[in-house]
């Protein structure tokens, strides 16, 4: 009886957030998952733990890193069975590495992939099948990879061209454009201000385009913006990571001066994530507490296996952690209603004198309460399963689509319903509610939205679903939404490569917005990859040298310039490129 209640409650929870909880509180029991004690978490019967592969259980063959594993097939290759299976293991594991998914084991899970790393795993599979005659479409696929990394990328995709295949890649990476054979640019802005073909041609046509935005950061006469002079670190104000050996981490100790814009920097599996995001950010949950604002739940934090000590905590006055993860926890969740904006527009139809009149509530403006369509609960269509494990999508008849019961949409603000509002982007709610004069201004409205068009968020809508929002956008939109919450000197912002998904012009925006936060007296460490912004830095930490077993250590620190003079740095050249 015990298991089966269990079994009910994690069900519902699990359809309530729409995610996996990891712990479970039931009858005021916390039933936690435990290693299993048996296997040691293996999930290997008796008979598998004892076969081996050269002392090597499969489990632990798949937990090691893939450069890890092709260094064990090279060497043991002649004292294993099956030569050819062995040499096919080889040449697979040769083209994950050839796409930069060196830092990865076999083991883990597709779903915490980041998009792309998905993509150079689609990629790898089919330099294996050195097919030829097929049109490849690429979204962004340089996301996340190191400079190094993204030359090794670009090469194997000419290598497909050559081939024979075509390539269509969506990218806002510079020597990406600069590699490719055509251009095809859109714009001239985002949202309702884009949509137009600015330019298509050849490389060098391109560059000559004096319409598009992104043209002249090609040919050098737009530059993102680069500093000259850095802020000197102050010794008396760091906060210091000591004996940190999470994951691949080498006993790292180091110290990250506050006050200023602090890049982390290394290639990929370098112990980037690992040194500020499993490590630093747990200990300071645990020092802080309600100090630190980070949109997870407490037990997404692993405090396990964290043996290392962090100082400097007292010089914080409130830290937030701003990364790539999803917001909003149910399908109808969207950027107004994480920011705010849909209280206070809720409340704005509530006061109408028709809405007074009729007694409608502030409730009634919402799909998620009373003016959600009874018969869709909100989403605007049903879903009918039609077997083989699909089902299709039809529009509602009830509300026509609209997710709203009728009374919800015969209320309007100048004009518009609230479902108008909801279909409206960003810039086009600025303005909506930003006129003094109109019955639809509010001031805190003005401001969130001013703030989301500065972080170049301008283009979405306010209603768009979060499902459909990138990890890029997500990351911008939290953004925003603290900085809003937010003012005065003291705080750390700490952000996971916030220029994921932006232009060239987008990338130049974010840097002075991030330099406006730095110049108020606050701190930010910043994960990236992009030279542009680690260029921008007052001081910088790379990891490295390699990915997985290659990293954890160390590899150099100070500002971008002593970086590039620097002979251990890798990225020290690739900012000397963007210096110039």
């Amino acid at each position: 009886m015990f298991f089966h209640d269990m079994q009910k409650h994690v069900t519902s929870k699990h359809i309530r957030h729409n995610s996996m909880d990891k712990e479970i509180d039931l009858w005021g029991i916390k039933a936690a998952h435990v290693i299993c004690p048996k296997c040691k978490g293996s999930g290997l019967g008796a008979q598998a733990i004892h076969t081996t592969l050269s002392g090597k259980t499969i489990t632990e063959l798949e937990n090691m890193y893939i450069d890890e594993l092709l260094d064990f097939f090279i060497n043991h290759r002649d004292a294993l069975p099956g030569k050819n299976l062995i040499g096919e293991i080889i040449i697979k594991l040769q083209c994950m590495i050839d796409v930069g998914l060196h830092h990865l084991a076999l083991s883990r899970q597709v779903p915490t992939l980041s998009g792309g790393e998905i993509q150079r795993l689609f990629l790898a599979s089919f330099i294996i099948a050195e097919m030829d005659s097929i049109i490849f479409i690429f979204d962004e696929p340089t996301i996340g990879l190191h400079e190094a990394e993204k030359e090794s990328l670009i090469n194997i995709i000419q290598n497909l061209v050559k081939r024979g295949n075509t390539v269509v890649a969506v990218e806002h990476d510079e020597n990406f454009m600069l590699a490719a054979d055509y251009i095809i640019d859109l714009g001239p802005d985002a949202g309702i201000y884009g949509g137009e073909r600015i330019f298509q041609g050849s490389l060098q046509e391109f560059k000559l385009c004096n319409t598009s935005r992104t043209a002249p950061y090609l040919t050098g006469t737009n530059i993102v913006r680069f500093k000259n002079s850095y802020k000197l670190v102050d010794n008396q104000k760091l906060l210091t990571i000591a004996h940190a050996n999470l994951h691949n981490l080498r006993d790292v100790t180091v110290s990250i001066p506050l006050g200023l814009m602090v890049g982390i920097a290394g290639v990929s599996g370098s112990g980037k994530s690992s040194l500020i995001h499993d490590t630093l950010v747990p200990k300071l949950k645990q020092l802080l507490k309600n100090k630190l604002v980070h949109e997870v739940d407490d037990d997404d934090i692993s405090l396990m296996m964290n043996e290392a000590s962090v100082t400097g905590t007292a010089l914080i006055k409130k830290c937030i952690v701003v990364d790539q993860k999803p917001i909003g926890r149910s399908k109808t969740s969207c950027p107004a209603t994480y920011t705010g904006i849909t209280d206070r527009v809720r409340v704005m139809f509530a006061k109408k004198p028709e809405a007074i009149e009729n007694g409608y509530g502030a409730g009634l403006f919402t799909v998620n309460s009373e003016g959600g369509c009874r018969t869709c609960k909100g989403e605007g269509f049903k879903s009918y399963y039609i077997g083989f494990g699909n089902s299709i999508e039809v529009e509602c008849d009830m509300c026509s689509g609209t997710g709203y019961v009728e009374e919800a949409l015969s209320v309007t603000i100048d004009g518009k319903n609230i479902k108008d509002i909801m279909a409206m982007s960003v810039t086009e709610a600025a303005e909506f509610f930003g006129r003094n004069e109109s019955e639809a201004y509010d001031k805190s409205i003005s401001d969130i939205l001013a703030t989301l068009i500065r972080v170049g968020m301008g283009y979405i809508t306010l209603g768009q679903k979060t499902p459909t929002i990138s990890g890029g956008e997500a990351q911008r939109i939290k953004l925003a939404k603290e900085l809003c919450k937010q003012t005065g000197s003291g705080n750390v912002y700490i952000l996971d490569e916030p220029t994921t998904g932006l232009s060239l012009y987008d990338t130049d925006r974010l840097i002075e917005l991030m330099q406006q936060l730095v110049d108020a007296g606050n701190t930010i460490i910043v994960t990236e990859h992009d030279p542009a912004v680690l260029a921008n830095c007052d001081y910088m930490i790379e990891m490295g040298p390699g990915g997985g077993s290659d990293g954890g250590y160390v590899l150099a620190r100070g500002t971008p310039k002593e970086l590039t003079s620097n002979k251990n740095s890798i990225i020290g050249k690739y900012l000397k490129r963007v210096q110039i």
